[in-house]
């Protein structure tokens, strides 16, 4: 079944459409639309998250110049979760990005954009596939750095709305600028059935063990030729640039950087125009 999605009512005539795809025998939710050079993207691991909420600000505008097809994450927004643990499982994660980014390249040339988690699983897919040759990637861990206490918060449960909005007091340098639709679907999310208990699952023990598992090796590294922009929040206490983008900066010689001032762990959501304008740098158009 195929709906339409519109990401910013009002504030633009582009529609995007929304449907489910079926990898590993789970279905994958998917957003689509516009026209020209393709993008994938994909969102974060916060509690609640989705491509609905992360790319909210930004997505129909993306789509007035590019073909660009979002998805949700195994385990994440309406995706299917995994019916046995672990899971979070970035080996699962990383063979979605790649099915989905074939899906949308068939072969030629496109792009991808991801946000913190999938920041990374942006960079390891630049690594395996040669087409993925312009890439742009927000808050993103790559490097072993201890995990701070932003990121504790973030990977776990807030059980209430008062428990959310003071959670992204810690994400976003001014909460004041979200809006309460944005928290009623991230509630939403969390209040549906189970989720929030499946969530808690997901990091479950000593969250350094799941930080851990995101560190780029020199080899991926060293494969990675693709135009690189990394969008990062100067106020990003969750994932601070100085210990995750700017040593990636000195290993990936076709990476660059655009550090955002007033900007938390969430450029697209914070800061639109700014990364759009980043974005449109990156991209063309």
């Amino acid at each position: 079944m195929v709906e339409v999605f519109e990401t910013n009512p009002g504030a633009s005539r582009i529609m995007i459409k929304q449907f489910d795809i079926e990898f590993d025998g789970l279905a994958v939710h998917c957003y689509e639309g516009g026209r020209g050079f393709p993008i994938l993207m994909l969102h974060g691991s916060g509690a609640g998250t989705s491509s609905a909420s992360n790319w909210a600000n930004v997505l129909d505008t993306l789509a007035g110049s590019y073909h660009v097809f979002a998805a949700d994450l195994i385990g994440f927004g309406r995706s299917a979760r995994k019916p046995s643990p672990p899971y979070f499982d970035i080996a699962l994660w990383t063979r979605q990005a790649q099915f989905l980014f074939d899906r949308i390249s068939n072969g030629a040339n496109a792009g991808f954009m991801g946000h913190s988690l999938s920041g990374f699983l942006g960079l390891r897919l630049a690594a395996a596939r040669p087409n993925l040759i312009k890439l742009l990637v927000t808050g993103c861990p790559g490097t072993r750095f201890k995990i701070t206490p932003e990121l504790q918060i973030a990977w776990s449960a807030p059980r209430s709305l008062e428990e959310l909005r003071r959670m992204y007091e810690s994400v976003v340098a001014d909460a004041s600028g979200l809006t309460e639709e944005f928290y009623r679907e991230r509630l939403a999310t969390l209040n549906e059935g189970d989720y929030a208990d499946y969530f808690s699952s997901m990091f479950t023990g000593d969250k350094q063990v799941y930080l851990d598992q995101l560190v780029l090796s020199t080899a991926d590294c060293a494969r990675i030729t693709s135009e690189t922009l990394f969008v990062h929040g100067l106020n990003d206490r969750m994932v601070p640039f100085a210990e995750a983008t700017l040593p990636m900066l000195r290993s990936i010689p076709t990476a660059d950087a655009v550090l955002i001032n007033h900007c938390g762990h969430g450029p697209a959501l914070e800061q639109p125009a700014k990364f759009l304008s980043a974005a449109h740098g990156l991209f063309g158009g």
